[in-house]
């Protein structure tokens, strides 16, 4: 692509932006300006290195909301030292026995944090065997959080245990992925318009976008087909790509006789 088509490919982009009622510019408002964004970014040869990762876990029965938030704050900002990388956009919620991880980073973050929430050791009592990898979008044009804070939510749910799901498995997947998109636009919108600041009091000012314990309990404790565990995308990544086949170790080489044969 010759720097007068990349000009011109700009203008048009520009000129949808300014007369569109599109509120930011990675927003699209319909399917056009989408299409246009993405042969931008193809012939631009522009590489986005941001993903997002939804993690539930159980946390071991631990109450203390502030410690376990700080561990994680200090957590990404030594990951982000040891990669060489941007640190982590998100948030994450804190709840008497569970946690809701929204990670927005590089791949190499959120596989680190993946680790370290599974690879339990007597040092951290924050770690746990029980966590489900509920999304990972990869390529996000922008991060939905501006930056990496916790929310604790101090209540006690009742009966989890006695929860049956009216909806299927993959209903209420993509309506906790859904509570928690919305979640992210309320907390950044109500921050850009001057309001007040994000407290813990999210489950008495939007408790329709908070995920309900119940659904977290079910979905940790079930077998649940539409979900993989941090393990199985960490050996996903770990497996060697070029796999040395059993017919690749016979010395002398097989010799077909026919291409198709």
């Amino acid at each position: 692509m010759n720097e007068g088509e990349t000009t011109t490919l700009e203008t048009m982009r520009r000129y949808v932006y300014e007369n569109s009622d599109t509120p930011e510019p990675h927003q699209h408002s319909n399917l056009f300006e989408l299409k246009l964004d993405r042969v931008y970014v193809a012939e631009s040869g522009y590489k986005n290195l941001l993903h997002r990762a939804v993690i539930v876990c159980k946390t071991k029965g631990k109450n203390n909301f502030e410690e376990i938030g700080r561990y994680y704050e200090k957590f990404f900002v030594t990951a982000a030292n040891q990669l060489q990388t941007e640190t982590a956009h998100g948030l994450l919620l804190v709840y008497p026995e569970y946690c809701v991880h929204v990670v927005e980073a590089s791949m190499e973050m959120i596989l680190e944090l993946l680790r370290d929430i599974t690879n339990t050791t007597p040092e951290n009592e924050y770690r746990t065997n029980i966590a489900k990898l509920l999304s990972i979008s990869r390529d996000i044009p922008y991060p939905l959080y501006q930056s990496w804070s916790y929310r604790s939510i101090d209540i006690v749910a009742q009966k989890i245990d006695e929860y049956e799901p009216s909806e299927t498995e993959d209903k209420l997947v993509i309506d906790m992925l859904t509570q928690l998109l919305k979640l992210g636009k309320h907390l950044k919108q109500t921050k850009a318009l001057g309001g007040a600041p994000v407290s813990d009091s999210l489950h008495e000012r939007v408790p329709e976008l908070l995920p309900r314990q119940e659904v977290l309990g079910y979905l940790l404790d079930n077998q649940v087909d539409c979900i993989m565990t941090p393990r199985d995308l960490i050996e996903k990544y770990d497996t060697p790509f070029d796999v040395a086949l059993a017919g690749d170790m016979v010395w002398p080489l097989n010799v077909r006789l026919f291409p198709y044969s």
